[in-house]
């Protein structure tokens, strides 16, 4: 079993099929921190990553399956709580992805292995409106 994300590892996941990138404006993974991120073009499915600039560690990766209501969230092992306690501090529920969906914390292979799947998955017949992407932007 994997203990941690490559960059590598996401960009072979979703076919290097970017659809945007980010400097990452919290605190709690240091100043070099950015993230990159995919979406799927139904908007059934995003996932992204928080990395280093400078050293490409990656924090965090996050896959959201917007279809099936659920969000997996790996964290590198001694930033969870950091993570967590500027989240608190910034007013929000750590546990919590978006609305009343919480995320599922996972381990590197489940999220790799569900992402797989997202991008294989046969586009949805129809777009379904309000979904919002790791980028934040509601579609």
């Amino acid at each position: 079993m994997r203990k941690s994300i490559e960059i590598r590892d996401f960009s072979v996941a979703v076919g290097f099929r970017f659809d945007c990138g980010y400097e990452f404006l919290w605190d709690c993974y240091g100043p070099e921190a950015c993230g990159i991120g995919w979406t799927k073009d139904d908007l059934s499915a995003s996932a992204g990553i928080v990395y280093d600039a400078k050293t490409h560690v990656v924090y965090e990766m996050s896959v959201w399956d917007t279809a099936n209501n659920i969000v997996l969230r790996w964290t590198r092992r001694g930033f969870g709580a950091r993570r967590d306690r500027e989240s608190r501090e910034r007013g929000h529920d750590p546990r919590i992805a978006i609305d009343k969906t919480r995320f599922r914390d996972s381990n590197p292979d489940e999220c790799l292995s569900l992402l797989q799947k997202l991008v294989r998955r046969r586009p949805s017949e129809k777009r379904r409106k309000g979904n919002v992407h790791v980028c934040g932007r509601e579609c």
